[in-house]
């Protein structure tokens, strides 16, 4: 997805702004009376996680001695089987990378000129997606599959993190990056192809990553669906509610600021 960036209208190098153009639908707002709380929500959230997390304590050897692998569900069973430290390593990149997605796109100059709105949907869609996570993996504390793997040494078992299996933070971040960067291709693009394939690969990209987690031995199948929903549904809600609405007789009272040149513009447009 990361390409895509290039096929926006107006990709290359910041150009000073003359007189930047009025807003039109299909673009971003900020709006403080919004913005401001979901910003120190997302805050909050992903403050609450991390401690949630820090909190979690390991598992004692005679709790490990507890965990059979029959215990579990048979749609989750299979997991149970896998463990490769260099596919989670592979997993790692590849969430690496749709984290940082949706910033390539201010490579554009359609994009670029709301500067600030997008940064601001992508802080709201980090934060509440890391926060919800966590919050959750700290409340759950479910085992992950390979605490239930014989082959798998005590030393790795032994530590908080085997207990943060539900739901997986992979796929849920990647998920949120992954839809947030095709709605806003969705957008700013009038190219219905780059529409499908932005659509596409936020689709496609979270799966691989569920699937190298799932392989990994890191998360249950249950764990990769639930995050997979939660952080899609976070990545299309957030730039959802900052879509501008204002009706035509209101565009001229707007305002207006980003990135142009070397700076910051910001213009109050009179009636």
């Amino acid at each position: 997805m990361v390409w895509l960036c290039w096929l926006l209208p107006g990709y290359g190098g910041a150009q000073p702004l003359a007189d930047p153009e009025p807003l039109r639908p299909g673009t971003l707002e900020f709006r403080w009376q919004r913005d401001v709380p979901l910003l120190l929500g997302g805050g909050g959230l992903a403050i609450l996680g991390e401690y949630l997390a820090q909190e979690t304590h390991a598992l004692s050897p005679d709790q490990l001695a507890a965990y059979n692998r029959e215990q579990i569900n048979a749609f989750d069973r299979p997991a149970t089987y896998r463990w490769n430290p260099r596919i989670a390593r592979a997993s790692d990149l590849v969430a690496g990378v749709a984290a940082v997605s949706p910033l390539l796109l201010l490579t554009a100059r359609d994009v670029r000129r709301e500067f600030i709105p997008v940064l601001v949907v992508y802080a709201e869609t980090a934060t509440a997606t890391l926060g919800i996570t966590n919050i959750v993996k700290g409340s759950v504390q479910r085992v992950r599959p390979y605490v239930y793997n014989p082959e798998v040494p005590v030393a790795q078992k032994s530590v908080s993190d085997a207990r943060h299996s539900f739901f997986s933070g992979h796929t849920s971040n990647t998920a949120a990056f992954s839809f947030l960067t095709a709605y806003l291709i969705s957008r700013y693009s009038e190219q219905p192809t780059v529409k499908a394939v932005a659509w596409t690969g936020a689709a496609l990209v979270p799966a691989t990553v569920g699937l190298l987690r799932f392989e990994a031995g890191r998360h249950f199948p249950t764990d990769i669906l639930v995050g997979y929903a939660v952080g899609a549904g976070i990545g299309v809600l957030i730039p959802h509610l900052h879509r501008f609405q204002l009706p035509p007789d209101l565009e001229s009272r707007r305002l207006d600021f980003g990135l142009a040149g070397n700076g910051l513009y910001l213009v109050y447009h009179l009636p």
